[in-house]
């Protein structure tokens, strides 16, 4: 509750709110940086298909999904060099596009078959998750390998749909994933809007009842997963919050000192997911792998990567 002073009428908890507000608005758009790659995909084929997947969602006409449905979805799907290639699918997080997970599509190369299309990241939780295991029931159903690489509230539905059938992923890639809330959402928790493009920060609430009974029902042991996390997400508050329960088959990667939305466009993430995926373990020799690919551009990030998680 704010508090105002008898002598003045100066609330100082207002005003260091609005403060704090400012400082955390700086960061966002500071964050937005690096969101600014693939804007033409992002307006032309994200943008489009995301009002087409919000109109048959939420609008209950027969009439209208009718119409929709004659809409042909765009996506950036393709298959692997081997139809018998593992198969890798894709999503992104609120407040972006399918557009932004290009970058891991082509770091992986053909050796994988893509999923990944732009979705509707409003809608409920478990219903994008149920549709997302429809997906991966028939890849699975064909015989193939099926794994994940998930950005923010896209790593939720993808951790929340390896819950409820985990014999049904291999291997899992998660990056800044508020997987115990954020304090922000708490502390915006006004930050409402009930008409498209439906906006509530409510569901990322540390109290929120589907994050809470995520946590307590905890993590399978069926896939690997890696988590990447860094110390300064402008949107994950305290960015511990960010990290997955610590077992043997979670690795908690501290990328330090990018923003939320960095780690969508960031080649050393990329290839940190790209090996992981071909099965290569977390050691020394990885990072020397990375560098090699990346032609030592990175060499002392890695080394701050390595002596932020390892050393």
């Amino acid at each position: 509750m704010f508090r105002y002073s008898k002598n003045d009428g100066f609330n100082p908890n207002l005003s260091n709110y609005f403060t704090e507000a400012g400082k955390d608005a700086l960061g966002i758009l500071a964050g937005l940086n690096s969101s600014t790659f693939n804007v033409a995909s992002l307006l032309t084929v994200d943008a489009p298909e995301f009002a087409r997947r919000v109109i048959k969602n939420r609008v209950p006409l027969t009439l209208i999904h009718a119409l929709i449905d004659r809409i042909p979805g765009k996506d950036y799907n393709r298959p692997g060099a081997d139809p018998d290639a593992p198969v890798v699918f894709f999503r992104h997080g609120y407040w972006t596009g399918a557009a932004s997970m290009k970058g891991f599509g082509k770091t992986l190369g053909k050796d994988f078959g893509i999923d990944n299309h732009q979705y509707d990241y409003t809608d409920y939780l478990p219903d994008l998750a149920d549709r997302f295991l429809n997906k991966v029931e028939k890849v699975k159903a064909a015989g193939k390998e099926v794994h994940v690489i998930a950005h923010s509230k896209g790593a939720l539905v993808a951790l929340y749909a390896y819950q409820q059938k985990p014999e049904l992923f291999d291997k899992i890639v998660t990056m800044a994933v508020p997987f115990q809330g954020s304090e922000m959402a708490d502390k915006y928790w006004w930050v409402t809007l009930p008409f498209p493009p439906y906006i509530s920060l409510r569901e990322f609430s540390p109290n929120n009842l589907i994050l809470s009974k995520m946590k307590r029902k905890g993590l399978p042991e069926n896939a690997q997963i890696i988590n990447f996390y860094t110390d300064t997400d402008e949107f994950i508050k305290p960015f511990e919050n960010a990290k997955l329960p610590e077992q043997d088959n979670v690795n908690n990667i501290l990328i330090p000192e990018i923003k939320h939305n960095a780690f969508l466009y960031d080649a050393v993430v990329q290839q940190f997911a790209r090996f992981f995926l071909n099965g290569f373990p977390l050691d020394d020799r990885l990072f020397d792998r990375i560098d090699f690919q990346l032609h030592g551009k990175e060499t002392a990030r890695l080394e701050e990567i390595a002596e932020a998680n390892w050393v």
